[in-house]
């Protein structure tokens, strides 16, 4: 929310915390609304409160200042030591309890109570930042912030916050002290996620998870505060920070919070406050940004689909899987259900863990699971019997069970009924048209569905990211489902399906031409069959977005599949994909990438999107916590640890972690595929690889043949001459310029609109001197990708004006940058391509000198 700087206040001689707020968010309160709230604040005076010293504007940015505190805050404190002694953590409770009540008093309410918001003075607490708050007792007419405002820490916004309701009081903050307490006592949260959506997901609806069990020396009657505190309904916890504060006191036992199955039904059939249907449509209200874009429709409820067990033939596996997701697809069709991907469900199969770790590891309510048995004996007529139950991850419970035996011939049948039961259960209305989803017969040819199940057990999870094994799984999947469509011509799911599987196989250069005509035909018979098909429109989005690069017409076709497939996270990944370069990243791009995160969190391909969003939004802490998960889920897989080195530079500055970063990966896997990630990766350019290799690495760049860079010939000399530039051969680097140029412009001819020969073309015509041609290349480059949101023009253009020995005009454009995400001024410090200027006074007053120390390796 804002950038905090420690300044001298020359009027008094001393040091004082300079807090600024983000463009974003002062433009969201305005002036004379930050101020009102900042004179609120001013006012308030207790022992265990930060005091606001003063506040104004300058050059449009809105700041206050508050005290220096030399000493640490809580956050640092449970780095140190993991978890607080109970005595401790009582009187720091007790300190920070006495604040906020000080506060309500006043009728401001804190919503953002975390350890990095409580200070330690001689081992006192501060409670700071309350100069966001907003003035409760503030009439309608008069409100502070807007509707669906949300400041907070997912970790601990109160179920009522994290949907943005409007009318909060100071029985949030309660329910976020209750979290900050159990994570003193624990050493750890009471919740985690891998994004705020899943946080807010279980803050609303799940129980809260037993403090002795995580510290048993922690006494009852604590345990039960605690729990009070943290109740799900705002009437159950605790009526002020006051009452919260002597319970600690006194020790004395306010017993467990009694969310009574009445409370609990009442609050899930109330769409305009908590739990699971607004928790899914608010996963990406803001956390530390605003975001008010509309959103996607609100689901009640998260489930995942395990895979069902085969209790038949080995062989018939794949019909297991096949029924498996059928039934995933039909309920994924229904609007108000959330539904795991299959990619991230299929994952736990045989894995051991309960229904409870997989809830919590998925972000899921519920768990689909069964078993399957093929029947195929001859002499009778092939039977199957599917036994499905339905099981709530809270609390372990079966909500529904069933046995189905039918006859193959009504397999269409036996996933209708499934689908309808388990919307049933969970107390679900189905619409007319999501009835005729769940009822679809998408063919009357048992083969050609036999081939279409093989194929899609065939199909490999997150082929958007290539690779030998996904090209490999690509062909067997095409090749089942050309025989479906042969045994049976009507079979617009199949023709749908064969249509993009064949179609990425075209992208991925397999037989181009001919793949690419197969793509083109089959998904033209699907749509000319079955109009409204969802899979169909999705695959004609594909085609405009990877060969004919129309993005709106992408994101038409995308949008037409949505409305019948809500909870595909491919979908929404494509969509934001799509859309983060045409309208920036605080649209709906973040929205359905967070989303489709929520609904395949082991997806490789919609975490890195996400991760490139947050990057966008400066958002590196976040994105480097994605490159880690993905990390841990894939250590053989070079990309994301460029990336976590890049956000080490964008963010710090930091060579030498960036660094750290990039040898850690080369002990895991082939150190030329690390070297050859960071010079291709997106969003790393050679002066950001350079920055994050070491010495001997960058010997070893050197060594690289153009099939490192996909035989991109032209790629590949513009990358050398970089490294030459860099290493002061001046003559290497123009021959390597002069090389990529005639190649460039050889395959710009044959492909006038193709980004990559514009690109290679701008930084060649730039080394000759040409920065006004290089500048012309550069909009011909955004225009060609249909790219409308490019916030690090001006660096690009200054980039131009540098590498054309101008140094005036790369200062100038360097003062005129809005100081996107892609040049901070971290970054400005330690990228060596400014290395002419870095002497310049203008350049200095643009770092305010506070670049960091240089890696004498450098």
């Amino acid at each position: 929310m804002a950038t905090v700087y420690l300044v001298r206040d020359l009027k008094h001689d001393r040091q004082v915390a300079l807090k600024v707020l983000a463009p974003e968010l002062g433009a969201l309160l305005g002036r004379e609304r930050f101020l009102r709230e900042i004179r609120t604040a001013a006012q308030l005076q207790h022992p265990h409160i930060l005091p606001v010293f003063d506040s104004g504007e300058a050059a449009g940015l809105l700041w206050y200042t508050m005290p220096y505190v030399e000493g640490e805050s809580l956050r640092d404190l449970l780095r140190r030591k993991g978890k607080l002694e109970v005595s401790e953590a009582v009187r720091l409770g007790q300190d920070i309890a006495g604040a906020l009540q000080a506060a309500h008093d006043h009728g401001v309410i804190h919503r953002d109570v975390k350890p990095e918001n409580v200070l330690l003075s001689h081992g006192e607490a501060l409670v700071g930042d309350f100069g966001i708050a907003r003035t409760a007792r503030a009439s309608s007419g008069d409100q502070l912030t807007q509707t669906g405002l949300s400041l907070g820490t997912p970790a601990y916004m109160s179920p009522e916050q994290g949907v943005g309701e409007r009318d909060l009081d100071g029985r949030s903050d309660i329910y976020a002290l209750g979290c900050l307490l159990y994570e003193l006592l624990a050493g750890r949260p009471p919740y985690t996620g891998p994004t705020p959506g899943a946080l807010l997901l279980q803050h609303a609806g799940e129980p809260i998870p037993p403090l002795r069990r995580a510290r048993p020396d922690v006494p009852g009657s604590l345990e039960a505060v605690v729990a009070k505190a943290m109740a799900k309904d705002p009437a159950e916890r605790f009526a002020t920070a006051d009452a919260l504060r002597q319970a600690l006191a006194s020790g004395a036992s306010a017993g467990p919070p009694a969310l009574a199955a009445t409370a609990l039904r009442r609050r899930l059939a109330a769409p305009a406050r908590l739990l699971v249907p607004a928790v899914l449509g608010a996963l990406v209200l803001v956390v530390a940004f605003i975001y008010l874009a509309p959103k996607p429709t609100p689901t009640r409820n998260l489930v995942a689909v395990l895979p069902f067990d085969n209790l038949g033939d080995p062989a018939d596996q794949y019909f297991a899987d096949g029924l498996t997701d059928e039934i995933t697809s039909r309920l994924a069709s229904v609007s108000g259900l959330g539904v795991i991907s299959r990619t991230s469900a299929a994952r736990y199969r045989g894995s051991g863990k309960t229904v409870k770790q997989i809830g919590q590891e998925l972000g899921a309510a519920y768990i689909l699971e069964g078993s399957v048995r093929w029947d195929k004996a001859p002499g009778r007529n092939s039977r199957i019997r599917v036994t499905p139950e339905l099981i709530s991850t809270a609390d372990d419970s079966h909500l529904w069970a069933d046995r189905y035996d039918a006859e193959f011939a009504d397999v269409f049948d036996v996933q209708s009924r499934i689908a309808e039961q388990v919307t049933t259960a969970l107390g679900i209305t189905l619409g007319p048209a999501e009835r005729r989803a769940l009822a679809t017969r998408p063919t009357t040819n048992l083969s050609a569905y036999d081939a279409f199940l093989r194929g899609g057990a065939a199909m490999p999870s997150d082929f958007a990211i290539g690779g030998p094994r996904i090209v490999s799984g690509l062909e067997r999947a095409a090749a089942y489902y050309t025989q479906a469509v042969q045994l049976d011509s009507s079979f617009a799911l199949a023709y749908a399906t064969l249509g993009w599987t064949r179609l990425f196989l075209a992208f991925y250069q397999i037989a181009p031409a001919e793949n690419l005509r197969v793509a083109e035909a089959a998904i033209g018979r699907a749509l000319a069959l079955a109009p409204d098909l969802g899979s169909a429109h999705a695959a004609a989005g594909y085609y405009q977005l990877l060969i004919a690069r129309d993005t709106g017409q992408a994101l038409r076709e995308f949008d037409r599949a949505l409305e019948s497939r809500p909870n595909d996270a491919d979908l929404l990944t494509a969509i934001a994909a799509a859309e983060r370069p045409i309208r920036g990243p605080r649209g709906r791009a973040l929205a359905y990438a967070e989303r489709a995160l929520v609904l395949n969190p082991n997806s490789t391909f919609a975490g890195l999107i996400l991760a490139e969003i947050y990057l966008d939004l400066g958002r590196f802490g976040a994105a480097e916590q994605l490159y880690d998960r993905i990390i841990d889920r894939d250590p053989t897989s070079t990309g994301p640890y460029v990336m976590k080195a890049l956000v080490y530079l964008l963010r710090d500055g930091d060579t030498v972690g960036a660094r750290a970063v990039v040898r850690g990966a080369a002990a895991r896997v082939d150190s030329l595929a690390v070297i050859t990630a960071a010079l291709t990766a997106p969003r790393i350019s050679s002066p950001a690889a350079y920055a994050m290799l070491d010495p001997p690495y960058r010997h070893a760049w050197l060594t690289l043949r153009p099939s490192a860079f996909g035989d991109d010939t032209a790629l590949y000399a513009v990358t050398m001459a970089y490294a030459y530039r860099m290493r002061g051969d001046s003559a290497a680097a123009r021959a390597y310029y002069d090389t990529a140029e005639r190649v460039a412009r050889r395959r710009l001819r044959a492909y006038p609109l193709n980004p990559s020969p514009l690109t290679v073309l701008m930084w060649t015509e730039a080394a000759q001197g040409r920065a006004n041609t290089a500048a012309a290349m550069l909009d011909r480059m955004l225009s060609a990708k249909r790219i409308g949101y490019f916030p690090e023009r001006h660096a690009w253009l200054a980039r131009i004006a540098l590498l054309a020995r101008n140094r005036t005009s790369a200062l100038d454009e360097l003062e005129t940058h809005g100081w996107g995400t892609d040049v901070t001024v971290p970054w400005l410090c330690v990228d060596r391509f400014w290395d002419p200027i870095r002497g310049e006074a203008r350049f200095q007053q643009l770092t305010n000198s506070r670049c960091p120390a240089k890696d004498p390796r450098d």
